[in-house]
């Protein structure tokens, strides 16, 4: 599906972006394109793909591949449209994520969330572009702060495009191979990410000093860098025009997350065992932060289904083939949330960190 296409990475030098970057080079495209602002991790991320097209046993299979850095902003249309041109497929991932950040930034959480987010649709469907995945967050489903608010805004600006190209694919047919389409993907906590918990955690404890816990009993879905990026790439195959495709992830509780970095890294043992409890500052919860984060609403697990061996959820955009008379169904299902899936203990913590 790659091979020889032109792939653009919106936020192509964050821990997801970089980390798809290196995927798709296995993919032999003809082009990744890498948009985002800092200029240095632009290089520092280019260097590494070209170590990878230079491998004496890659060489011939990633010869054609291009790498093309992009400096720029999504809230620039005229730095979009140069980005976008003779694209065939986008991952678009720039954002402001930082909770604390949108907070006390909302204006700018909403221009760079919402508006970055309209300049890309607006261009990938001027330029013809085949595919859009645009990523997305829990904490939009039923948002408690700014970020999430804004991100909640950005779904509702992609459905109401992806709505107006069907509508307009049932008024002339004879367009549907050329309409753009576009498929949200919703993550959780990126384990590694770049200014997320865990890295912190590492860092506090290996540099002798406790650490710092909002709220030990928050929850919150986790999954990998390199879960994250095949997500991006599965959603980008499998997905329809205007399906919500997400990746079942499991949980688990801030508290045991920072026992198992205090056991993995810590380094004060006492009777063979660690005294986590000592070692955890509780700061109390953030401005636009709660208790647990919701994945999917108890209406979009409705007209739900599970695919590829379920281990992804396809909400889908249209709902004419949903049997809305299964009044069982509906009193059943609730919404998908980190408290109520069930949480990774300490032991299946460590793992997930070690992995």
């Amino acid at each position: 599906m790659l091979q020889n296409k032109t792939i653009l990475i919106t936020g192509g030098t964050g821990s997801f972006g970089s980390t798809l970057a290196k995927l798709l080079v296995y993919h032999n495209p003809k082009e990744i394109r890498i948009l985002s602002r800092d200029i240095e991790k632009q290089q520092s991320l280019k260097l590494v793909i070209d170590q990878l097209l230079e491998k004496k046993d890659s060489k011939e299979i990633f010869s054609k591949t291009q790498i093309k850095l992009l400096t720029g902003d999504i809230t620039d249309k005229s730095v979009v449209n140069e980005a976008v041109k003779g694209c065939d497929f986008i991952f678009h991932a720039a954002a402001l994520k930082d909770v604390l950040y949108c907070e006390q930034h909302p204006l700018e959480a909403l221009s760079v969330n919402v508006y970055g987010t309209n300049n890309i649709i607006e261009s990938a469907v001027d330029h013809k572009v085949q595919k859009v995945v645009v990523v997305s967050t829990d904490k939009a489903v039923a948002p408690a702060g700014t970020m999430g608010i804004t991100k909640a805004m950005m779904e509702r600006v992609v459905l109401s495009k992806s709505s107006e190209i069907e509508n307009h694919k049932l008024e002339d047919p004879k367009t549907d191979h050329q309409a753009t389409s576009f498929v949200i993907i919703r993550f959780g906590n990126l384990m590694g990410s770049s200014g997320t918990v865990v890295p912190l955690f590492i860092k506090q404890v290996k540099e002798g000093k406790k650490l710092t816990v909002t709220n030990p009993k928050m929850t919150r879905f986790m999954m990998t860098l390199s879960q994250a990026a095949e997500y991006a790439l599965f959603a980008l195959e499998k997905g329809n025009n205007g399906d919500i495709i997400i990746r079942n992830s499991p949980a688990l509780s801030i508290g045991n997350l920072a026992r198992a970095v205090i056991e993995l890294y810590g380094i004060n043992v006492k009777n063979g065992e660690f005294d986590s409890t000592s070692q955890i500052i509780v700061t109390g919860s953030r401005p636009g932060e709660r208790l647990f984060e919701i994945m999917a609403s108890d209406q979009e697990m409705i007209k739900s289904d599970l695919v590829n061996d379920s281990i992804y959820l396809r909400i889908p955009l249209l709902t004419k083939n949903i049997n809305f008379s299964n009044s069982e169904k509906k009193t059943q299902v609730s919404e998908l949330n980190s408290s109520n899936i069930g949480e990774l203990d300490v032991e299946a913590i460590k793992v997930l960190i070690k992995n």
